[in-house]
């Protein structure tokens, strides 16, 4: 009954937030309680839609929940993050909500804990297979590797036609600093990352060094290629520009961002390319919200796919092969269509037969 007049209270207060104070005091001195809070506001969200106050402190139960020192903090996080808020906000697709459920608890809870829950006769399997998927996702791009008896949700992932049963249980070599670009809180890195040094094969130098020239336009699956963009451009004040060319010898003024001869360009590593990605996707933008770790990684490969001119899904080893035999560079964003003062990408990728370039500019 208190929980219900609580619900009631809340919604639509500009004020909400105070009442997080309350709920943190509750959910430390009675964790037993936090499921029943959770249920009564989805039972308000679900009868009287979507509500911001209502929504946020609802979210805010998980966060609570991972940060406990209790022995059951682990089971009850996974409790919260099996039924996502009913209502979510207008847009919000469930399946990123329930990843992102995934990565928080990933990042604040003990592996040992959530392997438990993925293996144990009373874990996941029957209750909620979906949630150990990106559990178990979650785990592997930290590095974390799956025990035999976590094999099933591999099976259940095939069998069900999830979209994440063509990552594999553990990261390939290309993969290996994909960790480091997982933070202990929600959230990540922004895509300036894309400047770290280990991912630069030389200087900068002119682009008419690296590629001979650009030309006729040429088709390319721009949905895939913009994978890990998805929240720039829907969720935030983020602009994207994907395009593609046959090989030439000259470089025609074009539609911004421009591509000249003497634009400040480097080569970075096919792994480079990979983190950029990845670190666009866990972010996603300067006021977006983005997936958990496991989707991140699904769509920086489906964007590979996309940028090498392969098909998809297809095994990732495959992609990594591809993504070795073409050339990446990194270009300098200074033409004034990026915003300059917000996260910027700017990234080419070179074969035989054609050139992609994606470039994508997010701010508060």
């Amino acid at each position: 009954m208190i929980f219900d007049a609580f619900a009631r209270r809340l919604r639509g207060r500009s004020t909400w937030r105070r009442e997080q104070e309350h709920v943190a005091q509750l959910v430390v001195e009675r964790p037993q309680d936090t499921l029943a809070l959770a249920a009564v506001l989805d039972l308000e969200l679900e009868r009287r839609g979507f509500d911001a106050a209502v929504h946020g402190v609802r979210s805010s139960l998980l966060d609570l929940v991972c940060a406990l020192v209790h022995d059951d903090a682990t089971h009850l996080a996974a409790r919260l993050a099996a039924r996502p808020a009913t209502s979510l906000p207008e847009g919000q697709d469930p399946s990123v909500h329930r990843s992102h459920g995934a990565m928080q608890i990933a990042a604040t809870r003990p592996a040992a804990q959530i392997w438990q829950l993925l293996t144990g006769p009373d874990g996941l399997r029957h209750r909620d297979p979906e949630l150990a998927l990106f559990l178990l996702h979650e785990l592997v791009v930290r590095g974390e590797p799956m025990p035999p008896s976590a094999g099933w949700c591999e099976q259940w992932a095939r069998d069900s036609g999830h979209t994440l049963a063509c990552l594999p249980p553990e990261l390939l070599a290309i993969e290996a600093g994909l960790p480091g670009w997982l933070t202990r809180y929600r959230g990540a890195v922004g895509a300036r990352g894309i400047d770290a040094p280990r991912t630069v094969v030389r200087e900068r130098v002119p682009l008419g060094d690296v590629v001979n020239g650009l030309g006729a336009a040429v088709p390319v699956d721009r949905d895939r290629i913009s994978a890990t963009f998805a929240e720039w451009v829907s969720d935030s004040n983020g602009r994207l520009d994907v395009r593609g060319y046959a090989p030439g010898t000259t470089f025609p003024y074009g539609p911004a961002p421009c591509l000249t001869r003497a634009l400040p360009v480097s080569r970075i590593t096919p792994a480079g390319v990979l983190e950029a990605l990845f670190a666009t996707a866990i972010a996603n933008g300067a006021s977006s919200t983005g997936p958990g770790g496991g989707l991140a990684r699904l769509r920086s490969w489906r964007a590979v796919s996309g940028l090498v001119g392969s098909r998809w899904p297809v095994p990732i080893d495959e992609l990594a092969a591809a993504a070795e035999r073409t050339r990446w560079i990194r270009a300098a964003p200074e033409d004034p269509w990026f915003e300059g003062v917000g996260w910027d990408v700017w990234l080419i990728g070179a074969t035989n037969d054609r050139i992609v370039v994606i470039a994508a500019t997010d701010t508060d």
